[in-house]
């Protein structure tokens, strides 16, 4: 069993592009062929480039299996998918502002900087005669796959289509709800929070004030999207409407992390997808992780946080403090040139999975995004997270509850704060422990993350959508699907049956006694 679920994923073939260096690598699906081959499109037009390479191993499992597969894509193609086909669109596209740590520690911030990034990028999108012709052509296409993020700025695109839905962050009740499965904030969590189960009684009233709160900003985000593209395609329905008709919804959860969810069978988990083929380490990488010196890497995503988002003086703390360890520290950080200083290597990008699965890396300080985080459980290296944004804090309220991580704050770190966690983690081997349980919960499943995705991908090709799967829930009003009705009815009629116990039965009876009474006493 041991040996089955650490070769679980590595037993399958590696694709590349051409071999060359720093090329991405991914790994094939290991099903076997396909009875007919289809024709795919992936809406990936996004700018936050962690959230492309969640979705891309699909892309290239379905092209190496013999499908056709178009991806729309940033010019230039900074990917170089391989077997994959990009449809290159001239718009330079707006990443949401997140140019400053802890200015968007609330969720609502959170959403309206990323409402206004895709309003903006929805007007110079279907301005581009590339879109415009590729919606014209979309009912060429077998299915479509669209990243949560994206699909909002493309969902004409979508209209009249079998279409997945991938969400590349936390899970979304309120999406899962449009699917027809809402969750219950009894015991799921679905606003910025993480409660430690069972929910207490003020943990479920917190959480489901702000599920409702949350669903509520995530529909207005919905309407002013829709309000830009309406200036476009005004004979569309909602985005709502768009939602309850996808086909397919890919959602990047795994038991280990986000512990039982129930979700429907065109709800398919595919946390861990992210995992590719450990690329080779640069040379200066490599010879700083040899011997047997324990080594802290530090890295804060791929776009999320760049070395101009952290403020002069909390990128001087970081540096002060990782100098002080007695440690090795790989710290990267976009715009730094390969260098080392003291026990510090700083660099500008490095193969992430790679360091996180060599025997010496002990501690993981992150952000606590989504895609790092799956990697860090997957090579059993504790996480110190500092979080960015409020999913990140979720994410790190989970992990530190579980007692494989500690969760900081930006906007309230210190020296001290960083250096002391830094050593529990290190000096406390309960962390490595359950994270090294946790590794083993994530990598025990009976298939791959990429072979569901693909037999999904697939099935859906195959069956134009397969409606049979969708919830005949997602046409429900919330009344009907909480029973608001029946239990209205049942009021009634228990009223009702008092009423008429009450006045038709049990007044007459008083009345005859009473008249009984004074009978009585007028003959005595």
């Amino acid at each position: 069993m041991k040996g089955l679920m650490a070769q679980l994923w590595l037993l399958l073939a590696v694709t590349s592009t051409n071999g060359q260096a720093g090329k991405l690598e991914f790994f094939n699906s290991s099903l076997p062929a396909p009875g007919r081959h289809y024709k795919f499109l992936f809406l990936l037009p996004t700018p936050i480039r962690s959230h492309t390479l969640t979705v891309a191993p699909l892309a290239v499992a379905l092209a190496n299996r013999g499908h056709e597969v178009y991806m729309l894509c940033e010019t230039p193609d900074i990917y170089e998918l391989p077997n994959v086909t990009c449809i290159y669109h001239d718009v330079v596209l707006d990443r949401p502002d997140f140019n400053s740590i802890g200015s968007l520690s609330s969720a609502m911030g959170h959403m309206m900087n990323i409402t206004a990034a895709i309003g903006d990028n929805v007007n110079r999108i279907f301005s581009s005669p590339q879109i415009k012709s590729l919606y014209q052509k979309r009912k060429e296409f077998d299915f479509i796959v669209a990243e949560d993020m994206a699909w909002f700025a493309m969902y004409p695109i979508l209209h009249e289509m079998p279409f997945a839905i991938f969400t590349t962050t936390v899970f979304n009740p309120c999406q899962s709800a449009h699917f027809g499965n809402p969750q219950n904030p009894a015991y799921v969590t679905g606003g910025v929070f993480h409660f430690p189960q069972p929910f207490s009684i003020l943990d479920r009233f917190t959480n489901l004030f702000s599920t409702v709160i949350a669903c509520s900003v995530y529909r207005w985000m919905t309407y002013s999207i829709r309000k830009e593209v309406n200036k476009h395609f005004s004979e569309l329905p909602p985005v709502s409407e768009f939602e309850r008709n996808a086909s397919l919804h890919f959602v990047t959860v795994n038991h280990a992390l986000d512990g039982p969810l129930p979700l429907l069978p065109n709800q398919v988990a595919v946390g861990g997808l992210v995992l590719r083929p450990l690329q080779p380490l640069p040379e200066d990488i490599r010879d700083f992780l040899a011997g047997e010196d324990p080594v802290i890497y530090v890295g804060f995503g791929i776009t999320t946080i760049k070395n101009d988002s952290i403020s002069a003086d909390k990128e001087e703390l970081l540096i002060a403090a990782l100098s002080k360890l007695p440690y090795k520290v790989i710290l990267k950080l976009a715009g730094q040139n390969p260098q080392k200083i003291g026990n510090i290597l700083f660099h500008n990008d490095v193969p992430q999975q790679t360091i996180l699965a060599h025997r010496n890396v002990k501690v993981f300080v992150s952000h606590g995004g989504l895609a790092g985080t799956q990697e860090a459980i997957y090579y059993g290296v504790p996480i110190i997270a500092i979080p960015a944004m409020w999913d990140h804090s979720k994410i790190a309220s989970y992990l530190e509850q579980a007692g494989v991580a500690i969760a900081l704050s930006w906007p309230t770190l210190t020296e001290a704060d960083l250096l002391h966690s830094i050593e529990k983690v290190m000096q406390n081997p309960s962390y490595r422990k359950k994270m090294a349980d946790m590794s083993l919960i994530y990598r025990d499943q009976p298939d791959t993350p990429l072979d569901r995705a693909v037999f999904w991908s697939e099935y859906m090709a195959r069956h134009k959508g397969a409606p049979h799967l969708q919830s005949p829930a997602r046409r429900l009003s919330w009344i009907t699907l909480l029973h608001v009705d029946l239990m209205a009815i049942t009021l009634l009629l228990i009223c009702s049956t008092f009423w008429v116990v009450k006045y038709i039965v049990i007044a007459p009876t008083r009345n005859y006694r009473a008249s009984l009474s004074i009978v009585k006493k007028k003959t005595s």
